[in-house]
């Protein structure tokens, strides 16, 4: 998130340039990160880490090329909302990742999910089928992370259309 955060900051209101300049200045800082945390604490098993970290870094540049992102909008925000759940009122702060605004003048919430999580949820046909209990949510949905995101959000920007995605 920090690397990203750092690196992505430049492109706030613009849109994200990725060209080998980017990638080198992208890659050196996350060299810097990796030799300043994960390698001191791992000593020798960390360059098999770094190999799979910097593979993975670099496959998520080629993604971010395709994209057709006209500016970022915001990194590491925090939106606040009150949710109301059967009458009882809850706070919430949602710190967003990322959110971008498409060419076509969508917004994309981005959140960065760094392990091999498994947050994608059953089909829209199986959720309207499924018993609400509380085994059934946790088995179908996962992860409420990402609603509620888009929930709050979409009070900020109630003209937008908005979508949500995990960015692995």
């Amino acid at each position: 998130h920090e690397l990203l955060e750092e690196t992505w900051r430049k492109f706030i209101n613009k849109a994200p340039l990725i060209n080998k300049n980017f990638e080198l200045i992208f890659m050196r800082a996350f060299e810097d990160k990796f030799s300043h945390s994960l390698a001191r604490r791992m000593k020798a098993d960390s360059f098999l880490l770094k190999g799979i970290i910097k593979n993975r870094l670099k496959k998520f540049l080629t993604e971010e090329k395709k994209r057709d992102v006209l500016r970022v909008i915001c990194l590491e925000e925090k939106f606040k909302s009150v949710v109301n759940i059967d009458g009882l009122s809850l706070n919430f702060i949602a710190k967003v990742d990322r959110i971008d605004e498409l060419r076509n003048g969508n917004l994309v919430i981005l959140d960065y999910k760094t392990g091999n999580l498994n947050l994608t949820p059953v089909n829209a046909d199986k959720l309207q089928e499924m018993d609400f209990s509380r085994e059934s949510i946790k088995e179908k949905i996962k992860s409420f992370q990402l609603p509620l995101y888009y929930h709050i959000v979409q009070q900020y920007f109630p003209d937008k259309e908005l979508s949500a995605q995990l960015y692995s």
